[in-house]
């Protein structure tokens, strides 16, 4: 087991990540609560298109959305990450626009190119230049503030499943939502027990080293990006990842000449009981090609009676390892201080 106890927590955790992950499944419940309430001028017949604009932690909540509805929507909806919009925006376009703090350099370029080509407008967000705009096709949700981009996480997401309710994407009313807050709340009870838990020892198992992480195309992809992003904010360190099937198209090949690389690379896949039959035997086969290169290699399978549920369960899983991770690495998760210091050097050249 992890040697991992309340007095390092106390040590390493200047700001208090460890108790807003433990509040995380009221933060579900919250933002289930909050978002009764919205009302959106929305029709379905009235769009051709979604498009989900932002950045990090907020523009995440756009993918899981979107895999999650993937093979249901019956119009595309992309994922922007830029300070532009595809060349496709119209008015017949519906934009949600993310970030959690409204001054997102790139996020708020990409919201005044949707107002100028007449696209329908929705942006989420605690404050800033995107909670000031005022137009008959810009639609505003206005989350609590005192969190970060990646602390709200609930919040984003639930706000989005709510404007694909309107839209019939997803089935209306709050029981799957319940259900999964129920569900969030029993796997942060295992996952913070600190006397035994798996994010705990995977942390310690893959301490020191560089972790890339596989997942198939579907369901789990963005959950490889939040990982991804977590291990990078909360433990400062470089985490790596590919999709399967298309790793097995180049990436594979890397790791013949890791000789030199051997007892710092380790290896995480993430499995869904859904991921496709063909991509299940691919990501078997991959083990026996990759395990002898990685000082750590370790399969985790997703667990829940829904899609819902199995995605949250690695993406807590994924929380709180790369939080322990953090702690083992005597760092504290909370400060984002390279990010702070580029934003900072671009706005002096503003």
């Amino acid at each position: 087991m992890a040697s991992i106890d309340s007095t390092q927590i106390q040590i390493y955790d200047s700001q208090g990540l460890w108790q807003r992950l433990l509040d995380s499944g009221d933060q579900w419940f919250e933002a289930i609560e909050f978002t009764k309430k919205l009302a959106f001028s929305l029709f379905r017949d009235e769009i051709d298109n979604i498009v989900i604009t932002g950045m990090g932690g907020a523009a995440i909540t756009g993918d899981m959305i979107r895999s999650l509805c993937i093979d249901t929507a019956p119009f595309p909806v992309i994922i922007n990450r830029s300070y532009t919009l595809p060349s496709f925006v119209n008015y017949k376009t519906l934009v949600l626009i993310l970030s959690y703090s409204g001054d997102t350099e790139e996020t708020v370029s990409a919201a005044n190119h949707a107002l100028e080509r007449g696209a329908r407008c929705i942006g989420i967000t605690s404050g800033g230049y995107i909670s000031t705009i005022e137009d008959e096709n810009f639609e505003t949700v206005i989350l609590n503030k005192g969190l970060s981009s990646r602390g709200a996480l609930a919040f984003f997401f639930v706000s989005l499943w709510r404007i694909f309710q309107k839209l019939e994407v997803f089935n209306a009313g709050d029981e799957e939502l319940l259900n999964t807050g129920r569900f969030i709340q029993e796997q942060i009870d295992i996952f913070s027990n600190l006397d035994e838990n798996e994010p705990a020892e995977l942390a310690e198992d893959i301490l020191d080293s560089l972790p890339v992480i596989y997942t198939s195309d579907g369901l789990l992809e963005p959950v490889n990006m939040r990982w991804r992003n977590q291990i990078q904010e909360n433990a400062k360190t470089l985490a790596y990842g590919a999709i399967v099937p298309e790793m097995n198209h180049n990436e594979i090949v890397g790791w013949e000449r890791t000789a030199h690389l051997m007892g710092k690379v380790s290896c995480i896949q993430l499995i869904d009981q859904n991921d496709h039959n063909r991509i299940k035997i691919r990501m078997s086969i991959t083990e026996t090609l990759i395990e002898p290169h990685a000082v750590t290699f370790r399969t985790i399978r997703s667990t829940g009676s829904t899609p819902l549920e199995r995605m949250f369960y690695l993406i807590l899983y994924g929380d709180f390892m790369s939080f322990y991770l953090a702690i083992l690495s005597e760092t504290d998760p909370a400060p984002i201080t390279k990010i702070d210091l580029l934003k900072q050097r671009l706005r002096e050249i503003d």
